[in-house]
């Protein structure tokens, strides 16, 4: 398997695998991120092909918050997951929303709220 050292903020080193699966969307489609190029893959199970490939770092997936985040929140909006692999975020918590300060929220299709914003 190929890993990714990562700077911890405490200093320490962490080895992380340089891919990592998101999950199957509801159209079939496998989500794998690749953390050293900062892309999500979207590939064909039934040939391999990537179908689609998207940059992480465009602004609309980087501002606010975790871009993965974003991203798996996009797809859950306009596809929705058939089955998805939990991602730190899920297992070390929900990030918070800047404005009103508050952990935001996983609905039923896995889209991430702010519960002040739907106020």
């Amino acid at each position: 398997m190929s890993t990714e050292v990562t700077r911890r903020e405490n200093g320490t080193d962490e080895l992380l695998p340089t891919y990592r699966d998101l999950g199957i969307d509801a159209e079939g489609y496998h989500h794998a991120q690749d953390r050293r190029r900062g892309v999500i893959h979207r590939v064909d199970p039934a040939t391999g092909a990537r179908e689609r490939v998207t940059d992480l770092r465009l602004d609309h997936y980087a501002a606010p918050g975790n871009a993965t985040n974003a991203y798996i929140a996009h797809v859950a909006e306009d596809v929705g997951w058939a089955e998805r692999v939990p991602t730190d975020g899920d297992l070390l918590g929900a990030p918070h929303c800047p404005q009103h300060d508050r952990t935001l929220v996983t609905d039923a299709t896995g889209c991430l709220h702010c519960p002040g914003c739907q106020e």
